[in-house]
């Protein structure tokens, strides 16, 4: 099934340091929801693995989106015509897993009991959270033995 999430830009909220500084100064954007230290901790991430990879943030936080899950087509909205340039760069860019982490653990997610207690990170203690989506992600199942199963498909780009 396919996914058409909204707000995967976070409405603006995602920005470099030099753009909050401005931001604060004048802003000509949607003004209805405060930032918070979640969006500027994302954005920190983002910001740092863009600088690496010599693009703009926003496609990094879209390329993002598209390496979480096959058949994921986001609803951008764009102010400017930039904006829409920008969201068509990022279909050019891929992240590798560790990239992917890297902006996850900014702000972890936590997927919550019944998945935290199916993975085990409930039961263990660890951290981050990790959801089970097939057999060998069950921590009960693990000691029973090796378990077949359909892989599901990957994302866009792995």
């Amino acid at each position: 099934m396919g996914i058409a999430p909204y707000g995967v830009l976070n409405q603006g909220r995602f920005q470099t340091e030099e753009s909050f500084k401005e931001r604060e100064k004048s802003n000509p954007g949607r003004n209805f929801i405060p930032l918070s230290e979640h969006d500027k901790k994302i954005s920190k991430a983002l910001e740092g693995l863009a600088s690496r990879k010599g693009v703009n943030l926003l496609d990094v936080a879209l390329a993002c989106v598209f390496s979480k899950a096959p058949y994921v087509f986001p609803i951008v909205g764009a102010r400017k015509l930039q904006h829409i340039r920008g969201s068509i760069a990022a279909l050019n860019i891929f992240l590798t897993e560790e990239e992917v982490k890297e902006i996850d653990s900014a702000y972890p997610f936590d997927f919550g009991f019944s998945h935290s207690f199916l993975s085990g990170t409930m039961i263990f203690g660890e951290e981050p959270s990790r959801g089970a989506s097939v057999p060998q992600d069950v921590w009960l199942t693990k000691a029973q033995g090796t378990f077949d199963w359909v892989e599901q498909p990957k994302p866009i780009g792995h």
